[in-house]
């Protein structure tokens, strides 16, 4: 077995199995076994129970839900460069577990699925399943956007009901953090237009529906029922109404927009590198990933 040192896991006699919560026990009993098979100095129970809580509780003070098996996870003595990598881009494409058991059953999902999936792939397959997972459309209410002139709309209207309203969470988030950043050239009139383009982007329905229907309920569904009609215009640039196409447009053009080189560049950069990198460091980085098209390996 390595006799590899592992101070940071030296807990004093002083703790008990009491001070941790009692999920943190029963993940750290079942993760024991991972340190062992990795051939690491084995912490006792009661040393990794400990960490999963004040890590767990730390979270919760910020807002956050931990899991226990994620939190382990990450206190792996040989955390590779990789796992890292899979950490920033949970955090850069986040969600908050605690607005809903929903996001909370499925934000798991979109890391395993997502996220680790395209860590080392392309950066605009990676922003296109994020956007189209159950967890990020819940999350930010899309299932609840309606475009006021839409099939559904119109129909309610018809019989006195209510005109749907759009909801922008989805795409300010997405221009704002997940691609051309606060700074990125787009304005108000840009989060409008790109909100109704993604009406439609929701879920299939938990209770109603067909069969079919049902059997999928909480994944994800373009309905074109909800969708609001018409061309719209992102940043200057006009896309035609093609249904889903039309969304999928957009984040090609986000992907591959000069601001979003820099603003991921700069966010990499923070973590892995400096807190304050240079005019240089960020416009080296942000050159590879515009020359290759969003290659997150080369980055």
């Amino acid at each position: 077995m390595n006799s590899k040192s592992h101070d940071f896991l030296d807990v004093r006699s002083s703790i008990s199995a009491s001070s941790a919560h009692s999920e943190s026990m029963a993940a750290a009993m079942n993760y024991q076994g991972t340190w062992e098979a990795l051939g690491h100095a084995v912490p006792t129970i009661t040393a990794l129970a400990t960490l999963c809580s004040v890590a767990m509780t730390d979270a919760k003070k910020h807002g956050e839900t931990k899991d226990p098996a994620e939190v382990l996870k990450h206190l792996e003595p040989d955390i590779g460069f990789v796992e890292r990598l899979v950490m920033f881009w949970s955090n850069h494409f986040n969600v908050f577990k605690g607005k809903h058991s929903f996001v909370s059953a499925t934000a798991g999902h979109m890391e395993r699925t997502v996220i680790r999936q395209h860590v080392l792939g392309n950066f605009r397959d990676m922003l296109k399943g994020v956007v189209q997972h159950p967890a990020m459309i819940f999350y930010l209410d899309n299932h609840t956007s309606v475009g006021p002139n839409s099939q559904r709309s119109l129909q309610s209207q018809r019989t006195g009901g209510q005109i749907g309203k759009i909801n922008e969470n989805l795409a300010r988030e997405i221009l704002e953090l997940h691609t051309v950043g606060v700074n990125g050239g787009y304005g108000q009139v840009d989060v409008v237009n790109f909100a109704n383009i993604l009406t439609g982007w929701t879920l299939f329905p938990t209770h109603t529906g067909t069969a079919a229907e049902r059997s999928r309920r909480g994944q994800f569904n373009y309905n074109a029922s909800v969708h609001q009609p018409g061309p719209s215009t992102v940043m200057r640039r006009s896309f035609a109404d093609n249904g889903q196409q039309q969304g999928l447009a957009v984040l090609d053009m986000l992907a591959s927009h000069p601001n979003t080189a820099l603003h991921i560049s700069r966010k990499l950069l923070r973590p892995f590198i400096t807190d304050n990198p240079s005019p240089r460091m960020i416009n080296s980085l942000a050159g590879t990933f515009t020359r290759t098209r969003g290659d997150l390996k080369a980055v």
